[in-house]
């Protein structure tokens, strides 16, 4: 996947960009757009209450984690399906690179213990079926 174009940031992600890049390049790109829409400084103290209520948000979903159901499919599915004809990638790694991705350490951290658990469920299922004949 790109990466989409300075031009096409919001002003919350330019201001994320420049607080947070260590591109210096990047930060130079992003001022210059930033300078370049001519913002008010109303429009700016605006732009950075966004940001501060994104920054939150993006804390809050780092720390949250999995739904009840999400755990459930992990669980219940542990090892992925490809198929030669079907995507290169499963659900199950395509969440887990995204997981990587975004920092949700607390989500992968469970939907690692979810898998270990279903294949161990599974298992002790064999088990069950095979000794009690």
């Amino acid at each position: 996947m790109r990466e989409k174009k300075i031009q096409r940031y919001s002003n919350v992600e330019l201001l994320y960009v420049i607080k947070n890049s260590k591109d210096n390049s990047k930060v130079l790109r992003a001022k210059s757009e930033l300078s370049t829409r001519n913002l008010k400084d109303q429009e700016l103290e605006q732009v950075e209450e966004q940001y501060k209520l994104f920054l939150e948000q993006k804390e809050k979903r780092e720390n949250e984690l999995l739904a009840w159901d999400e755990w459930i499919i992990y669980f219940l599915l542990p090892v992925g399906f490809n198929h030669r004809m079907g995507p290169s990638k499963d659900h199950i790694d395509m969440e887990s690179e995204r997981f990587k991705k975004y920092g949700f350490n607390k989500k992968l951290w469970q939907m690692t213990t979810a898998r270990m658990f279903g294949v161990i469920f599974y298992i002790i299922i064999l088990f069950i079926i095979i000794f009690s004949r």
